[in-house]
């Protein structure tokens, strides 16, 4: 699909889906590559112009490859593609810098967030998606 190589338009079950491939870095506990195919669209604005920006938001599943056939866990995930300058943040680092403010903020006024494993301000969780791969 365009210019992106880790971005495959497939035929299934008749209908237009896309696979992307995520490499993970060196710092995740996995080297191989993920991949998740589309199951339906949660956002995709209609953008009249050839280039530039576009984020589009989608259900996905993860696959055992390009082909996007044969699936890992069943598990249905919201992948969110969006082009970003270099040195912007990732999705995962703002939820992260998010967490840790939270968790200063309480520490400042000493509201009654009750700790939790990992980030005391973990408890919002449900507030946020768990961002796995960015």
């Amino acid at each position: 699909m365009g210019f992106d190589p880790t971005v495959h338009r497939i035929m299934f079950k008749g209908k237009i889906r896309y696979v992307y491939k995520l490499t993970p870095k060196e710092s995740d506990e996995t080297h191989e590559p993920l991949y998740f195919r589309t199951t339906a669209t949660i956002f995709n604005p209609r953008i009249t112009c050839i280039s530039g920006r576009k984020t589009r938001v989608w259900r996905a599943i993860q696959v055992t490859g390009t082909d996007g056939l044969e699936e890992t866990d069943g598990k249905e995930v919201v992948l969110k593609d969006v082009w970003l300058d270099k040195g912007s943040q990732t999705e995962k680092e703002n939820q992260i810098l998010i967490m840790e403010n939270c968790d200063k903020l309480k520490k400042a006024t000493a509201s009654g967030f009750k700790p939790t494993t990992g980030h005391e301000s973990m408890m919002l969780l449900p507030t946020f998606l768990t961002v796995y791969h960015s």
